[in-house]
């Protein structure tokens, strides 16, 4: 969502604008904003509750009491079948992606887009912690290069 959100705006946005803003390093901070601060090894509740996960500290109280996006797990749980190819675009350090592994099973896939590496990192790391490396791709932009 940010990512997409991000490639609109800049191209409203005048270049020596976009120069300005990271020389300042706005655009730095953003995206510091969304990555993963003070791991730690948690079992999850709720839609994952046999899963165990590296989660950043700010997302740690929702994630491991099963309460965050209730309504996004909920539509993953209702919609995606066994042996589908799901994409999850923007997959931070991959909660909705092991709910799709989870639910596309040993027939499926999952294709996670990150393009943060340190969130990459964690995300790779959560998918070999719960033995998803069968069903699930984390890829970054560096690997849609030609």
């Amino acid at each position: 969502m940010f990512t997409s959100a991000y490639l609109k705006l800049r191209k409203r946005v005048p270049e020596e604008w976009v120069q300005k803003l990271q020389r300042n390093g706005f655009l730095l901070s953003i995206a510091r904003w969304f990555q993963p601060k003070e791991l730690g090894l948690y079992r999850m509740g709720g839609a994952l509750s046999d899963h165990r996960m590296w989660v950043p500290g700010q997302w740690a109280a929702s994630w491991i009491s099963g309460c965050f996006e209730t309504h996004i797990c909920e539509m993953i749980e209702r919609h995606v079948q066994f042996g589908w190819t799901v994409l999850d675009i923007g997959a931070h350090v991959g909660y909705h992606t092991l709910l799709l592994a989870k639910h596309v099973g040993d027939q499926g896939k999952v294709i996670a887009f990150e393009p943060l590496p340190e969130n990459l990192h964690v995300l790779r790391k959560n998918i070999t912690l719960n033995h998803y490396e069968k069903r699930v791709r984390a890829v970054s932009y560096t690997h849609l290069r030609a």
